[in-house]
């Protein structure tokens, strides 16, 4: 269940990784190189859900616009 926070709801990253269709250590990889905007709570990092749908987007972009080799 995602957090709210004074600021609206926020995701966990495990949470943000189910989202976006990928490891919570990915999501956090993300994070720390500003790829992917978080607040720093007591809770620990939190992500808001624009933010996760948004790169779980340009994932799947990036996929469809890869050939597959068979």
């Amino acid at each position: 269940m995602a957090t709210t926070a004074a600021l609206g709801e926020y995701l966990s990253p495990s949470e943000a990784g189910r989202r976006a269709g990928v490891s919570s250590a990915r999501i956090i990889q993300l994070a720390r190189a500003g790829q992917l905007p978080y607040i720093q709570t007591s809770l620990g990092r939190l992500l808001r859900p624009a933010d996760v749908d948004e790169y779980a987007r340009r994932r799947r972009a990036g996929a469809e616009g890869v050939e597959r080799l068979t």
